[in-house]
């Protein structure tokens, strides 16, 4: 079973978190998309040459890290660009949806991280997207959406609540939680009803 996991991943403990519940999946046997995981950079083989002559790193650094991951650190700052590195330079945008939205289209459920004083935008559109996709699809069981943060409780939260239209489209198309394991039991249920429909195999119809 293929789990699409949004939210928010802008700050560390953002991406920490979500990939602790890609981890938590895994470890049920689920094969969870985690968008900042899948980032990968097909490097030309004399990138490390090119930013050692350009001081941007040095052999002790490749040993204390993936080069992946300083290229990565790198792009981030603007200390270098794609086309730098001879990497394709099409709009980053474009990029960033094609990839997961292909994600989205290839999973059974999705896991939401609603967090925050607002519901992250692309979350959201995630959410959105999952939803309709849901209509025609019967591989898709729902959205079950992880919401801890008391700042957006009803009560007592400090802030506002959550966007009613974005918690409308979730409760219609699936559930929320305050705990990330049960979320888990969540979808590991939809897993057991997609196996019993004898739905968990069936291959995607071309969108």
């Amino acid at each position: 079973m293929k789990v699409y996991c949004a939210g928010p991943l802008f700050t560390p403990y953002e991406r920490e978190y979500m990939s602790e519940c890609g981890q938590a999946l895994r470890e049920g046997g689920i094969d969870p998309f985690v968008p900042h995981e899948s980032f990968t950079l097909d490097l030309p083989p004399d990138t490390p040459r090119l930013l050692m002559e350009r001081g941007l790193m040095s052999e002790k650094d490749l040993t204390q890290q993936p080069l992946a991951d300083l290229v990565r650190d790198l792009l981030r700052k603007n200390v270098i660009t794609r086309e730098d590195l001879g990497l394709p330079s099409g709009p980053s945008a474009k990029r960033v949806f094609d990839k997961d939205f292909g994600a989205i289209a290839e999973s059974n459920a999705m896991l939401a991280v609603i967090n925050g004083t607002e519901v992250d935008d692309g979350t959201a559109c995630e959410i959105g997207i999952f939803y309709a996709l849901m209509q025609t699809d019967p591989t898709k069981k729902g959205i079950v959406a992880v919401h801890d943060d008391w700042r957006t409780l009803d009560s007592p939260g400090e802030g506002k609540g959550l966007n009613a239209f974005v918690l409308g489209c979730l409760l219609k198309g699936g559930i929320v939680h305050r705990e990330l394991k049960d979320a888990v039991k969540q979808i590991n249920t939809w897993r057991a009803e997609l196996q019993s429909e004898g739905l968990l195999q069936m291959e995607k119809t071309t969108l």
